[in-house]
């Protein structure tokens, strides 16, 4: 449950923790701010339940992880790490 749920409602929680009342166009945008509103949409204590899984926290721990890295390949500009880390998320979305 950890793997397959608390990952994408915490990534869409996050996304609709950063969003402000600023209208933004693009295709992309709008998608992940659907989703995120679909999560939402969600049973108050269904999200809670999946959230206060015992076996959310390694999952938040690893988004976490994932975006302290990318932080710091934004940081150092660093477009060859950039290349290698775009290449293993690629990667990653072949493996499922």
């Amino acid at each position: 449950m950890s793997y397959s749920l608390a990952l994408p409602f915490t990534s869409s929680i996050t996304f609709a923790a950063c969003l402000t009342s600023k209208i933004v166009p693009g295709t992309t945008f709008k998608r992940h701010k659907e989703i995120a509103r679909k999560v939402l949409q969600e049973d108050d204590v269904l999200l809670a339940e999946v959230l206060f899984n015992p076996h959310s926290i390694p999952q938040l721990e690893k988004i976490c992880s994932r975006l302290e890295f990318l932080k710091h390949i934004i940081k150092a500009r660093d477009y060859e790490e950039a290349e290698k880390f775009f290449a293993r998320l690629r990667k990653n979305l072949e493996q499922q």
